[in-house]
């Protein structure tokens, strides 16, 4: 077996199965991502506040990835020539063309405005790249993949200063990791998980190292996660429809059960944030089914549809039947749910829901006529 990917399958197990891994690592690059996609349809559907939506999103707390020194260029270009700006981002956002060209092209366009280091336009190009799939197109630093890629044996990603090179290799590389976890027995779902851990086996959780003696121990995993969901697990397990389910299918069910997993991802993608109090602080929020999880069919347990995201009042309200929504996304407020207590939780009949898609529908409607003041 290959002693560099040994070493690094070694270290990115430490890191992938880190309890602060989902939200450090995946979490706020998709509410990145959601800000940046914002841009991106707005600068689609001829909106000039598609300039104001990227500004806010390179400014956030979220972009940690372009240099603090290269947003003022970046910025400038776009409200200074907003016109060029539109024209460049179109061209690198048409999903349609293909990428190299696309990147060679935006990348011509920064070292027009001084920003000639294929490391910092890199970081621009991939963190643009992430309004059209943070999955897809996760962020890349050359820095944290060269000392990634250098771990695992690959060759150096400084061969080249081509940017779209760079991020071609970049893809590659996680491309190959993913291929290759399984036989490591490391998850790597896709190239966000791999990129995280990109990130943190070359330095970047530095308040966190990996203990000299740690062993990637799959089997202690196992145990642990069904030791953890072992209730969850034996319900499921008496459905008849839980028979030829994998145990990774029956895993990312019970997870969705307690609002965990792909499904609560799922919600972080659609919602953003609190779907109706727009609170961002996504580690506050609970991803909560609109049909009780144990009344679905195993399709409805990980429909995104089927879920809201709310902060944690509001999650025990719906959750307990005291409040409800109509078609609308309008709020409807149990009589059970007492004035003072109303006021205590800051539940009032002005709330709605941001948004509503057809398929919510039948969903709030089981929930209105089926839990609504009927699961105290």
């Amino acid at each position: 077996m290959d002693q560099n990917l040994l070493e690094f399958f070694r270290q990115a197990s430490f890191y992938r199965y880190h309890p602060l891994f989902q939200e450090h690592e995946r979490e706020y690059k998709i509410r990145l991502a959601n800000a940046l996609g914002k841009s991106r349809d707005l600068l689609h559907a001829g909106s000039r506040a598609w300039t104001e939506a990227l500004e806010e999103a390179v400014e956030s707390e979220d972009d940690n990835i372009i240099d603090w020194r290269n947003r003022k260029p970046l910025l400038n270009w776009i409200n200074q020539r907003p016109e060029q700006a539109a024209s460049s981002f179109t061209g690198l956002w048409d999903d349609e063309s293909r990428l190299d060209n696309r990147i060679a092209k935006f990348s011509e366009d920064l070292a027009n405005l001084g920003l000639h280091q294929p490391g910092a336009a890199l970081s621009i190009v991939s963190t643009m790249l992430m309004a059209l799939s943070p999955y897809k197109y996760p962020p890349v630093k050359s820095e944290s993949f060269y000392r990634a890629m250098k771990l695992a044996g690959w060759d150096s990603l400084y061969r080249t200063k081509r940017v779209d090179e760079r991020y071609a290799m970049s893809q590659k590389f996680m491309d190959s990791i993913i291929a290759q976890s399984e036989s490591f027995q490391v998850e790597m779902d896709d190239r966000l998980d791999v990129q995280g851990v990109v990130w943190c086996v070359s330095g970047g959780w530095k308040k966190i190292p990996i203990p000299s003696d740690w062993v990637n121990d799959p089997n202690k995993r196992v145990q642990t996660e069904q030791e953890e969901f072992h209730k969850d697990l034996l319900d499921l397990e008496a459905e008849s429809s839980s028979d030829g389910l994998t145990p990774t299918e029956k895993l990312a069910l019970v997870k969705a059960r307690r609002g965990q997993g792909k499904f609560r991802e799922n919600l972080l993608m659609y919602w953003d944030c609190c779907a109706v109090t727009g609170c961002q602080t996504l580690s506050l929020l609970r991803a909560s089914h609109i049909k009780p999880w144990r009344l679905c069919d195993n399709q409805q347990r990980l429909d995104r549809f089927n879920g809201v995201l709310l902060s944690p009042n509001l999650d025990s309200a719906f959750d307990k039947g005291l409040i409800t929504f109509e078609d609308s996304g309008q709020i409807k407020i149990s009589e059970l749910l007492t004035t003072d207590d109303r006021k205590a939780l800051g539940i009032h009949r002005r709330l709605r829901l941001c948004k509503t898609s057809t398929r919510h529908l039948p969903y709030l409607k089981f929930h209105r006529e089926e839990v609504f003041e009927k699961f105290l």
